[in-house]
């Protein structure tokens, strides 16, 4: 199998968005309806609901497939209102509690966790509060 190169990094994300609208079209719509923009002020992405902010290169080092569990994990962000429920819970912590969350739903979905990744099997099926108030300080 040929390893598949791309003009630029939002030609990658266009990519994996087109793929999910047809492999996980919930994903795929989410994501199509989220406003690319680069950004070198986060290390990975970030998304407010309107944007995917992301790093071109972190984005850079992901394969297709990782790319789509990138696009997928921002999605259930902005479907889970993280921003939303955060109230004033430490942005941090709050962040790592959702990232458990999320995650752990991705794998299940069958999804590819990039290298790094936050996963752990205490976490599944809890709410990010939950897992939020479990998390060591």
């Amino acid at each position: 199998m040929h390893k598949m190169t791309y003009s630029n990094t939002e030609e990658k994300i266009i990519t994996a968005r087109i793929s999910l609208l047809l492999k996980k079209p919930f994903f795929g719509n989410m994501a199509t309806r989220l406003i690319l923009k680069e950004s070198t002020d986060i290390p990975t992405a970030a998304v407010d609901g309107k944007h995917l902010w992301y790093n071109k290169k972190f984005i850079d080092e992901l394969n297709i497939k990782q790319t789509e569990f990138l696009l997928g994990h921002e999605v259930l962000h902005v479907a889970f209102e993280h921003m939303l429920r955060r109230g004033d819970r430490d942005p941090q912590g709050w962040n790592v509690a959702a990232d458990y969350a999320i995650n752990n739903h991705l794998i299940k979905e069958g999804f590819i966790l990039p290298k790094g990744g936050l996963v752990d099997e205490q976490y599944d099926d809890m709410m990010t509060e939950h897992i939020y108030e479990q998390l060591p300080e």
